[in-house]
């Protein structure tokens, strides 16, 4: 995606773990997951800034974790409530459906 139009004014930063493990999950979902958060990540910097990608192995949880964060903006502290809201959007009607942050625990 760093090839892109919309991300010709961004810094992307890895920091990646070269040993981590495989794992089992469905390569195209965690695509359009990671686009989808860099695009948002884009738009909330007004396209310029630098997105960093961090990636490890946490033994202790035998899993392995992603943090991806960004120089824009950040959410205000008054819709902080919301951000697990399915639907929770902060961007202006027409510019796209939110998804929130809704989570899901199996029964």
């Amino acid at each position: 995606m760093a090839k892109q139009a919309l991300f010709f004014n961004i810094d992307i930063v890895r920091d990646l773990d070269a040993g981590l493990p495989a794992v089992m999950a469905d390569k195209s979902q965690f695509q359009q997951v990671f686009m989808n958060i860099f695009v948002n990540a884009v738009q909330a910097m007004d396209e310029r800034g630098t997105i960093t990608i961090a990636s490890r192995h946490n033994r202790e949880g035998r899993c392995v974790e992603v943090a991806i964060s960004d120089t824009g903006h950040g959410i205000p502290r008054e819709q902080l409530d919301h951000i697990f809201d399915p639907f929770f959007t902060t961007k202006e009607s027409g510019q796209g459906t939110g998804l929130g942050l809704s989570s899901h625990t199996a029964s």
